[in-house]
């Protein structure tokens, strides 16, 4: 299963560096395209590699955002809630798209009981106060609710993030976050748990996980602005299951704990 880049974090770090540009027109955005790797599916030791798209467009307040198959979009409008240029409150719905693992080559996971692909959709809050220790920083925090609307896995997850972004100069951006998420009993029963039936197909123990935080998660990204159009962008993820989640012969025999994403990307705004 296709493991997905935080969008928060590429997206907040482009802004960031590239607010003269929104600022100056109504309509702006960009898009960034490069090479990533990331784990088979969620506790897979097994690496595999990939593109990575990630754009935005801006009217105003409002934009949508896209990320591989994810995607959310700020629907709030500034007089809503804002603090002059300080502090201000983004809303709107998110959609996510969660691959079957049965694509995944030469793992027992691939001999479960045929598993489709997940549609998910939920909303997002996001705090943001500017200027925190200088000028030309951001402190954020964001909740995030997700559910599975497709009726294969049931389950939904609660996701908590803050982020710290800082430009050096003209040129140099860099964003340093951490998040966690909470998921429910059915989405762990879907992707964590081993009943009797796919115990059989793959020769794996049965097992049962339990619901509760699921991960928590690091990450890094770094842009250049070689111009004023084009910059390259660079993103490192490293997070660690907990619990049950674990535990489950998925994770601990047949994959890890231990989950890395990362990539480089070059990017044009507009």
């Amino acid at each position: 299963m296709l493991q997905k880049f935080n969008i928060a974090v590429l997206t907040s770090l482009f802004v960031m560096l590239n607010s003269s540009i929104t600022k100056s027109q109504e309509i702006g955005g960009f898009i960034a395209i490069g090479p990533a790797f990331f784990p088979g599916f969620e506790g897979s030791k097994n690496y595999k590699a990939g593109p990575i798209v990630v754009g935005r467009i801006q009217l105003r307040e409002y934009y949508f955002e896209a990320e591989g198959t994810s995607a959310k979009a700020n629907i709030l409008p500034r007089r809503f809630f804002s603090l002059g240029n300080k502090l201000s409150i983004q809303a709107g719905p998110v959609f996510n798209y969660r691959f079957s693992r049965n694509i995944v080559e030469s793992n027992p996971v691939k001999k479960f009981r045929n598993e489709k692909g997940v549609i998910e959709l939920g909303g997002f809050v996001t705090v943001q106060v500017k200027g925190v220790l200088r000028e030309g920083d951001a402190l954020a925090g964001q909740v995030k609710i997700i559910g599975d609307v497709s009726g294969i896995h049931g389950g939904q997850l609660i996701t908590l993030r803050g982020s710290y972004n800082i430009s050096v100069g003209q040129s140099w951006g860099m964003i340093f976050s951490a998040d966690s998420t909470y998921v429910t009993e059915k989405y762990v029963d879907t992707y964590f748990s081993i009943d009797i039936d796919n115990a059989d197909r793959s020769g794996l123990a049965v097992y049962n996980a339990n619901k509760g935080v699921k991960d928590i998660s690091f990450d890094f990204s770094l842009q250049y602005k070689t111009t004023n159009r084009w910059g390259i962008l660079t993103y490192l993820r490293a997070s660690r299951l907990l619990g049950s989640i674990a535990n489950s012969p998925i994770v601990k025999s047949e994959g890890s704990p231990n989950q890395f994403i990362g990539g480089i990307a070059v990017s044009y705004s507009f």
